[in-house]
């Protein structure tokens, strides 16, 4: 997997709900454009991890059933 680019630009000017940018033998990179008020819904990755980094705007992150307030430049 080749990848050399600003992911934060990528993902200023995404505008798809899901778009998918590089996925490799053991990863995958997507970004995602939640309007405010949206929402992703419940996911559950048993056999995989999943790290979310939020690029903009606040709003909370429910992980393993404990909510925690997530905003600009938050990772979880």
């Amino acid at each position: 997997m080749k990848f050399n680019s600003d992911i934060v630009v990528l993902a200023q000017r995404n505008e798809y709900f899901r778009q998918e940018v590089v996925t490799g033998t053991y990863n995958q990179v997507v970004l995602m454009s939640i309007p405010p008020g949206g929402e992703i819904g419940e996911e559950t990755h048993s056999d995989t991890d999943q790290v979310l980094v939020f690029v903009a705007g606040d709003g909370k992150a429910i992980l393993n059933g404990e909510s925690q307030p997530v905003a600009t430049n938050s990772l979880c």
